[in-house]
């Protein structure tokens, strides 16, 4: 595997006129291809923002966002944003809400080989662990079930990255989990790089590789997340993560 990252930002800033800490500020970042990733801070951050940075949703005002050495094309630069070899799962999902679900899925293949596509389909279903939901509407499936919905309309295209904005956000804590560990078996058995942004801390300490800790906009901390946890370099940090006892 090349020792070049997947995904490089430079010195990557960001800022919205309408708020005085809005986006993000003078990043630097590598990624590795088949990690977990996960973006960590509390509501207001910054984490959004460095997200759709990285799909290619907004552009830098200042630095670059590369993918594989190529810098990712902003939205001025495509007639339809995003990169190609990326797909987002935002907290909204974006399905057809009155279609099937295997309709949902499958309407991202093409049809040039129709038992191919229905294979495909059925394999990601299946691994996602949502088979059994095939002929229900999107409308009447729980957060969860349409959370998977959602990420398997995503990697049946084989994306190189996956990108997670707050997966976690809309389940209740048993079935997040299985989500956790359906998300771990992704990026290990696909070979995915997947890049979340979360509030919650215990999503980046039970699941990532890497977790970068933002505060108002700027990076102030990346690391395995058990050194993070053990070690924490910030008081902020060490409050986000865990209850932590302060000694002046």
């Amino acid at each position: 595997m090349s020792s070049q990252p997947i995904v490089q930002l430079s010195g990557v800033t960001k800022t919205y006129a309408s708020a005085t800490f809005a986006g993000v500020q003078h990043i630097d970042l590598q990624i590795k291809a088949g990690d977990i990733v996960s973006i960590v801070g509390r509501s207001g951050s910054g984490k959004s923002t460095l997200l759709k940075l990285i799909y290619g949703l907004l552009a830098p005002d200042t630095g670059s966002v590369s993918f594989k050495g190529n810098l990712v094309p902003g939205p001025h630069e495509k007639l339809i944003p995003g990169h190609q070899s990326m797909k987002m799962v935002t907290q909204d999902f974006s399905l057809n809400t009155y279609a099937k679900v295997y309709d949902n899925i499958a309407s991202m293949l093409p049809n040039t080989d129709l038992k191919a596509k229905r294979e495909k389909t059925m394999e990601m279903m299946e691994f996602l662990r949502i088979d059994h939901l095939e002929q229900k509407r999107a409308v009447d499936l729980s957060g969860g079930e349409q959370q998977r919905v959602a990420i398997a309309r995503a990697i049946i295209t084989e994306p190189e990255v996956l990108l997670l904005d707050e997966p976690f956000s809309q389940i209740d804590p048993i079935l997040k989990h299985e989500l956790r560990d359906d998300i771990r078996r992704l990026s290990r058995y696909l070979g995915i790089t997947i890049i979340l942004v979360s509030h919650d801390p215990a999503d980046g300490l039970s699941l990532a590789d890497k977790m970068i800790i933002l505060k108002k906009g700027v990076k102030i901390e990346e690391g395995k997340p058990a050194e993070i946890y053990r070690h924490p370099q910030r008081l902020y940090t060490a409050k986000l993560l865990a209850g932590a006892n302060v000694i002046s």
